[in-house]
């Protein structure tokens, strides 16, 4: 069904993402990755922090390894994230 979800993303590291509420909508699971160094993703508005966790990928004939951290959004919520070391 495409895309439900938009996200803005900032210099600093930090977010807002949104799940549109259209049709049967039901929270999404997103995967957040950064090339940054981050131990976690945090909420800014609620404290909650999501445990980020290294993943690899072959792009090209480069090794890349990002952070990766998984997200429930709600529908018709906004979530203002940041990633944080330490």
């Amino acid at each position: 069904s495409g895309r439900d979800f938009s996200l803005f993303a900032y210099d600093d590291g930090s977010m807002i993402l949104y799940r549109y509420v259209k049709g049967d909508v039901r929270p999404a699971h997103i995967k957040l990755y950064t090339g940054n160094e981050a131990d976690k993703l945090v909420d800014m508005v609620t404290g909650e922090e999501f445990e980020a966790f290294t993943a690899g990928v072959w792009e090209g004939f480069e090794y890349q390894e990002y952070k990766v951290a998984d997200v429930i959004l709600e529908p018709g919520i906004f979530r203002k994230l940041k990633w944080v070391k330490g």
